[in-house]
């Protein structure tokens, strides 16, 4: 399991699941921290269900929440 926050941050997603990728590493679920108070501070998009067929797309076979405020 790779364990990432900023559930709502697809280029940060891509960026470092690209790096793992690249370099070898194997995983098959990620661990995503939402927090919707931040995203929505921040201009982002808070849809969960976008955010893991985003993550889903090339990435991994299923998406956990590891925690969600």
């Amino acid at each position: 399991m790779v364990h990432l926050d900023n559930g709502f941050d697809k280029d940060l997603y891509d960026f470092n699941l690209g790096v793992l990728k690249d370099n070898g590493a194997k995983w098959d679920m990620i661990g995503m921290s939402l927090y919707p108070y931040w995203a929505l501070d921040g201009g982002f998009r808070t849809d969960e269900d976008q955010v893991i067929t985003d993550c889903n797309d090339g990435h991994c076979k299923g998406v956990f929440y590891w925690e969600e405020h």
